[in-house]
């Protein structure tokens, strides 16, 4: 077997000599393929090739993680020679491939070299098979159940004792493998495992559906790209059946929506739980439980706010389902560093704040509702939020000016830390998004420029479009990560214009970008904004311009806006832009007449007071205005006897009598 990567050549010799295997050319060769668990079982080998060649390519009929026994025969004129086997197990035999694409290019005082990871014979990285295939599970009882595996795969189990109290450990028990039942024969290969290992549903031979989100009373998800003839059911669980039922009229259906509001409103608290599977032939992919992005009647509405070591998960207490039911409904809430499964936290009528968290790291929450600890309905979409450092711990700076200018990421770097390196995550629509992993950019890590070519990048992800963040690095420390945005708009990011009037914010924004056109209603702008100097709040979706109103005039507001694909974002946000709000032109003459008014009748009213007061209220002025004087003595006594008469006089007076008075002239003329 010639092995490399996921190419699979299988050669052989026959004859006594070189010399009667080439001339002998009326022999033929059957070669066939079994999984290992079946080898005596002489009805599940599958012919691979039958002919003249000495050798039969395999590839495109095994699996990366499965085990299988191939065997080959010679054939001639209904002679069958006995059957070669041969054991093979892909991802312990196959040799890694080398790197591909080595390029080297020379600097000053430094030589860059890049390069493409290994790939397997459909173009798919060699990362994405070589992931862990074990987990541990803990349990307190003898028995328990393994729930949500694949169907028709090969498990195997070792179980241990522990004592965590008194640090004592059992070795593990002998490996016990089964193989899980189901519809679909798809059967792979475990590891040792101490619990189930994730496998990649690409791997199972039928992907399943993505962005699987309830819009009340639709159900939507995304189809897979490389499936475009498959079929979709849905499937829900109500709290008071034990069991998961067909959605009547979503059953192997070509649409990429469902609606199961009927389905709904008979169940009890007219809340269910739903998943969706893929069909194709005769494959069934796994089920992809729904989930939903903004909360309604069913689902919690979840916020997530953090400081240093802590990350609080705002819930309602104040949820109609809450009130309804009281105590008996709670939320449970799971969680987990980002990158690793979710774990059930804890249960809880409102918010909790979850303590002791590394800063510097993400972390990521989903919520459900319960009813006496049995889930209601969907669970909300799964939120990340960073751990910021504390104020005095030693964090490094992070990198400022974070912009796409395509094909390349640019930013600058801390000022007083200039031998800081830097690694460039992108994080796509496809990502699993139960997780929300970051990836590295191959050729941007710890590298000590301040821009990243990420054409590649872009280039190999779904829409062409990814999200880029920058981390910076020095020594032991990491910075918090910094998200790109886009300045002037591209094929990723929607172009913004910012116009304002008293009271009102219009965000322009094209109804006919290439994004939008492409792919119609499924996606959308989502607009952030805030006034300036708090944070930025999502605020609406829409496919084209968005008016925002009742805003403060006098104060600025500012926007962000990115694409979304059934709510999740597709590329980098534009950059934020602020504008200012106007005061109102009418406000302002409301104002002045209103100035006038209040002025005239004030005057109005002084010069009727005057006149009042000039009228009626002259001895009170007079009164008022009148200098201080004082009574004298005597007036105030009796009047005594000693008082002396001041009116009278003793003396007699000499007068004349007159008995005419006359002018001086009429004195002349009369001659006296």
């Amino acid at each position: 077997m010639d092995a490399v990567n996921t190419r699979y050549l299988l050669s052989w010799h026959w004859g006594a000599d070189s010399v009667t295997m080439v001339t002998n050319t009326s022999v033929n060769f059957r070669a066939q393929r079994t999984y290992s668990d079946q080898a005596q079982n002489e009805d599940s080998y599958t012919d691979i090739c039958v002919g003249v060649e000495t050798h039969c390519d395999y590839s495109s009929h095994l699996k990366y993680s499965g085990q299988y026994a191939l065997r080959v025969r010679a054939e001639n004129r209904g002679q069958r020679s006995d059957w070669a086997l041969q054991e093979f197990c892909p991802d312990e035999q196959a040799v890694l491939g080398a790197p591909s694409e080595l390029r080297v290019e020379a600097g000053v005082s430094m030589v860059t070299v890049s390069f493409k990871e290994p790939t397997g014979n459909r173009g798919e990285l060699m990362s994405s098979l070589l992931s862990p295939m074990h987990q541990e599970k803990e349990i307190g009882t003898t028995l328990t159940t393994l729930r949500s595996l694949h169907a028709h795969t090969r498990y195997c189990m070792e179980v241990q004792a522990f004592s965590k109290d008194f640090d004592k450990t059992s070795p593990y028990t002998p490996r016990l493998c089964t193989t899980t039942l189901g519809p679909t024969l798809v059967i792979q290969r475990g590891m040792v495992l101490r619990s189930v290992f994730p496998i990649p549903s690409s791997l199972l031979g039928l992907p399943p559906p993505t962005h699987v989100h309830v819009a009340s009373p639709l159900l939507r998800w995304s189809a897979p790209s490389a499936h475009r003839t498959t079929t979709y059911t849905v499937q829900y669980h109500s709290v008071d059946t034990d069991r998961w039922q067909n959605v009547p009229s979503c059953v192997q259906s070509r649409n990429t929506s469902c609606d199961v509001g009927a389905t709904m409103r008979e169940a009890e608290f007219g809340c269910v739980r739903l998943h969706v599977r893929t069909h194709e032939q005769s494959l069934t992919s796994d089920p992809v439980e729904a989930c939903s992005q903004q909360g309604d009647s069913c689902s919690p509405e979840v916020q997530l706010s953090s400081q240093p070591g802590t990350l609080t998960v705002h819930l309602s207490g104040d949820h109609q389902m809450v009130l309804d039911h009281g105590s008996q409904v709670q939320h449970l809430v799971y969680f987990a560093m980002e990158g690793e499964p979710l774990q059930a936290y804890g249960s809880s009528p409102s918010s909790v704040v979850i303590r002791e968290l590394k800063e510097g790291q993400r972390y990521c929450v989903r919520v459900v509702f319960t009813y006496c600890s049995t889930p209601l309905g969907p669970p909300s979409c799964v939120k990340c939020q960073h751990i910021p450092h504390s104020v005095w711990s030693e964090g490094l700076p992070p990198p400022t000016h974070v912009h796409v200018a395509s094909p390349l990421l640019r930013w600058s770097a801390p000022s007083t830390h200039p031998t800081t390196t830097y690694t460039v995550q992108y994080h796509s629509v496809d990502t699993v998004t139960e997780r929300g992993q970051w990836q590295n950019v191959s050729s941007c890590v710890q590298s000590r420029n301040t821009s990243c070519d990420v054409g590649a990048t872009m280039r190999g992800a779904e829409f062409g479009c990814v999200r880029l963040h920058v981390l910076a690095h020095e020594q032991s420390l990491t910075s918090d990560p910094v998200e790109a945005c886009s300045q002037q708009g591209d094929s990723c990011s929607p172009e913004v214009q910012l116009s304002s009037q008293p009271g009102t914010l219009t965000v322009h924004l094209s109804g006919d970008h290439q994004m939008v056109l492409d792919h119609g209603s499924q996606v959308q702008h989502l607009v952030y904004f805030a006034m300036e100097g708090e944070p930025l709040q999502a605020k609406v979706s829409s496919p084209s311009s968005v008016v925002i109103r009742e805003l403060k005039e006098g104060q600025r507001y500012c926007v962000r806006v990115v694409f979304t694909y059934f709510d999740t974002p597709l590329g980098p946000p534009s950059c934020v832009k602020c504008q200012h709000i106007p005061h109102s032109e009418e406000r302002a003459k409301r104002t002045l007449v209103l100035f006038g008014v209040v002025s005239s009748v004030l005057l109005v009213l002084g010069f009727l007071l005057c006149l009042y007061c000039f009228l009626f209220q002259k001895r009170t002025i007079k009164k008022f205005i009148q200098p201080p004087y004082e009574i004298p003595p005597c007036i105030s006594e009796p009047f005594a006897a000693q008082c002396q008469q001041v009116m009278g006089c003793s003396c007699e007076e000499r007068f004349d009598h007159i008995s005419l008075i006359l002018p001086l002239e009429e004195e002349h003329r009369y001659g006296l």
